[in-house]
């Protein structure tokens, strides 16, 4: 299998084009290649991050603290929820019954009505 290289742009590209070599000959080739390339990845950056100000430059440093900083945000989310996953989970498991479970012998009548007003209506009468 051959080594891949992952394009800021979404895709995956051979070694040759994704990572600069020496072999590009002049210095400053290789550099104008290399920021092309960070410039690339920044954008992406800025792409996936929300609350990203789209309207106002931000310095490459603006960029990876706000894009640690969501990060940061992510993780300490996702272990709020799985601490509250795991405690009802917990409280679910220890959970007593809400009655005493009844036994065989006993009947329990399956259908329960509500009183009619022509119910409660002769129910007065009577008094």
């Amino acid at each position: 299998m051959k080594a891949m290289v992952v394009s800021p742009v979404g895709g995956r590209v051979p070694p040759s084009r994704g990572v600069l070599h020496s072999s590009l000959g002049i210095n400053g080739t290789r550099r104008d290649l290399e920021a092309e390339e960070v410039a690339a990845y920044l954008t992406k950056l800025r792409s996936l991050v929300p609350d990203m100000p789209r309207k106002r430059k931000l310095s490459k440093l603006e960029v990876i603290q706000r894009v640690i900083e969501y990060i940061c945000d992510l993780q300490t989310t996702l272990e709020e929820t799985n601490v509250h996953h795991e405690s009802t989970v917990a409280k679910t498991s220890t959970r007593q019954p809400l009655q005493p479970l009844l036994n065989a012998t006993t009947t329990v009548p399956t259908t329960t009505t509500a009183p009619t007003t022509a119910t409660i209506t002769g129910m007065v009468a009577e008094r």
